[in-house]
């Protein structure tokens, strides 16, 4: 991964490092900053190294651009105790509000801590209802919108107004996602990184009432110059991560503002923004495989590995990954087995089980030790899936084997299925019936045993044919044994 640069290891931790611009080194005070990871883990320190790559960014460009880094936070924290203080009895609204009046004016105007800077001549401070404005002499103010903001929250801090920081808010929001449970922990970690790029691009400690539609768009031309991959590389953000990353935000800020009064909430500033679609043609990101392929990759499969089966299965069903591995003893019926959940409404259904195929899915039923019709997987990755690791393994054997190009991967099987049924003359809502696609949706039929749509499937799929392939997956299905079992490896 290119954001392996920003890793650093010290005996056997992790630690994040990035380095502090030339123009930047003065103001903050080091060449490059390190912050602890505090896990062993490398899959765990990329994890963490995005929040803690925001974190030290901040710091630089607080340091870079405030004559009082450091100290519009102390304020915040002073509030926060005030208002605890408050809540308590021990003290009085109006003597809060003189302490805070009495740290902003030490904050603004002693001289040590201007830090040696020029006397500023202070011509308007504003600090009712949180609302501050500080001028200097020519015009120019001292302080960062940052620290702007630090102020104004904690002066709402203390007056009991509902949090507006991006901070809290999108921590709030990620934890109300993660408690209702509506979304996978990967999906939720994504969003995390989508969002949390656009609060450390904003500023945490900034209102999202000054997000407006023209921040949106600034922030839209900021991700499409993003720089992904290895530096210097020019790889930019595809227009289908634009989308999911203003769909984040979209979401995010529709969350807020749910929250907010009917008749005074504004607009949300990410609504209908999209960036603009590319008319050219280009090749589809993935591709069919061909017979020759497919007979490489079953021949470099080692025995009695749960690979084989699993390969063979996707390649006679076009089932997604996660489907096949997913799959119990249970879920198969006779002559079908049955996705009970999937990714969509669509993906709930009844799949046939291909001529060639069945018999190694019969002796799968009878020799499974572990209730899972392929035993063996270790679960693995956020959410736990079966089909983690071994999804990472036929990637890896793949490009071992040196077979096919980067178009060429596990879910191309599902292009392929599809693909030679419609060849073969099958109707197109039938094939995408049958492979559960999702421009089906909601309105997928129920395919009962022994239906007629359940034998025009069976008719439709038995068309699959790899050639000389279906030979050796009859003969070899007939005898498979799943033998090698993965074991979790022992952290270092």
């Amino acid at each position: 991964m290119s954001a392996d640069r920003h890793l650093k290891k010290r005996g056997e931790t992790y630690f994040a490092r990035l380095h502090v611009p030339l123009g930047a080194q003065r103001a903050v005070g080091m060449t490059e900053k390190v912050k602890s990871l505090k896990t062993r883990d490398v899959v765990e320190a990329r994890r963490r190294l995005i929040k803690a790559l925001a974190v030290m960014q901040t710091e630089i460009d607080e340091a870079l651009a405030s004559p009082i880094k450091g100290n519009a936070e102390v304020l915040l924290q002073q509030a926060q105790q005030l208002r605890q203080q408050m809540e308590l009895g021990a003290i009085t609204a109006r003597e809060a509000e003189v302490t805070m009046d009495a740290a902003l004016d030490l904050l603004l105007f002693k001289e040590e801590r201007l830090r040696g800077l020029e006397e500023t001549t202070e011509e308007e401070v504003t600090t009712e209802k949180g609302n501050l404005q500080t001028v200097q002499s020519g015009g120019h103010p001292p302080l960062s919108p940052a620290d702007i903001a630090t102020i104004r929250r904690s002066f709402d801090v203390v007056a009991g107004r509902r949090e507006t920081a991006l901070a809290l808010l999108m921590e709030a929001h990620l934890a109300e996602l993660k408690k209702d449970g509506v979304v996978r922990a990967s999906t939720r970690i994504e969003k995390e990184r989508r969002i949390g790029d656009f609060v450390v691009w904003f500023g945490g400690n900034r209102s999202w009432k000054e997000v407006r539609r023209s921040v949106a768009v600034d922030y839209l031309k900021h991700l499409k110059g993003k720089e992904i991959g290895k530096k210097g590389s020019g790889e930019r953000l595809s227009r289908s991560s634009l989308v999911k990353w203003l769909s984040d935000l979209r979401v995010f800020f529709k969350w807020i503002l749910d929250h907010e009064d009917a008749d005074t909430r504004p607009l949300n500033p990410f609504h209908e923004l999209q960036p603009a679609k590319d008319v050219r043609g280009k090749l589809p990101a993935h591709r069919p495989w061909r017979n020759e392929e497919v007979a490489a990759m079953l021949e470099g499969i080692p025995a009695g590995d749960p690979l084989w089966p699993l390969t063979v299965l996707a390649a006679y069903s076009g089932a997604r990954l996660d489907e096949l591995a997913s799959l119990k003893v249970s879920n198969v019926d006779g002559d079908s087995f049955m996705v009970t959940e999937g990714k969509r409404q669509a993906s709930v259904r009844r799949v046939p089980v291909h001529p060639i195929v069945a018999p190694m899915v019969a002796r799968l039923v009878e020799s499974s030790a572990d209730g899972y019709l392929i035993p063996g997987l270790l679960p693995g990755g956020y959410d736990n899936k079966r089909s983690h690791l071994i999804g990472k393994r036929f990637g890896y054997l793949k490009g071992k084997l040196e077979i096919g190009d980067e178009r060429l991967v596990f879910h191309s099987f599902r292009n392929t299925v599809e693909s030679q049924m419609l060849s073969r003359g099958v109707p197109l809502e039938r094939a995408q019936l049958i492979v559960g696609h999702e421009n089906l949706g909601s309105s997928t039929p129920y395919v009962d045993r022994g239906s007629v749509q359940d034998v025009e499937n069976h008719k439709a799929l038995g068309l699959i044919s790899y050639g000389k392939v279906d030979f050796y997956v009859s003969e070899g299905g007939a005898k498979v044994a799943v033998t090698v079992k993965a074991k979790a490896r022992k952290r270092k």
